[in-house]
Parts: C-alpha cells; sequence; structure tokens
C-alpha cells in the first residue's frame, strides 16, 4: 500500500458533509491527524447524508492499475469538476489512511 499511496500525485484530498456531521468529522480528524482539519476543504452539502471522501490525483498506469487491483474504483476524471487531475477516488478507508500517513485536506 505505501508504494500505491506514494505514487498519488498531485494530491487534492476534500470531503463534503451536511453541516449536522461536521463536528463528529472535526473530532475525528483531530484524532487521527493531530491537528485540525482545514476547513476550505470541507464543503458543506446538506442535501448529503452522510460524508463524501474524495480524493483526486495523477499517477503512473502502474500505480492506477495497483489500486484498482486493492478493490478502489479509480475514476478517470476529464470534465467537471476535479479534471485538472486525472483520477479521482471516492473512499472512506482510503481517505482515513491518507490522514493517518501524513497527509490533510487540501492539495498534498
Amino acid at each position: 500500500m505505501d508504494e500505491l499511496i506514494n505514487g498519488m500525485q498531485n494530491l487534492l484530498i476534500e470531503c463534503e458533509m451536511p453541516e449536522n456531521r461536521k463536528q463528529k468529522f472535526r473530532t475525528r480528524y483531530q484524532a487521527v491527524a493531530g491537528h485540525a482539519p482545514n476547513e476550505a476543504s470541507m464543503q458543506t452539502q446538506n442535501n448529503k447524508w452522510g460524508v463524501e471522501y474524495r480524493m483526486y490525483f495523477d499517477a503512473p498506469s502502474d500505480i492506477v492499475d495497483g489500486l484498482r487491483d486493492a478493490g478502489f474504483n479509480v475514476e478517470d476524471r476529464t470534465t467537471g469538476y476535479g479534471a485538472e487531475r486525472a483520477y479521482r477516488i471516492n473512499d472512506e478507508e482510503l481517505f482515513w489512511e491518507l490522514i493517518a500517513r501524513g497527509r490533510h485536506l487540501g492539495l498534498n
């Protein structure tokens, strides 16, 4: 997993959540990361029922293949939000793994 995570380049980590989930998220983030989250990368969407965890990134094809082999749904990004990076993954487990390894909300 280290090789895959280290191969994610130009990494942007963001999340969207309803207002009523923000405090619980902040508390967990502080516990995992050791610092408060970057609020600018926490988008409030009250039409969401939960938290959406998004990682936008570039990577060589072997890293993308490895992430897919590991069970992650790696989406190709060519249009829409985040299209300046080639790929996106929406995954809570990977999000918290990245935060635990020293990555943070925002551009890494």
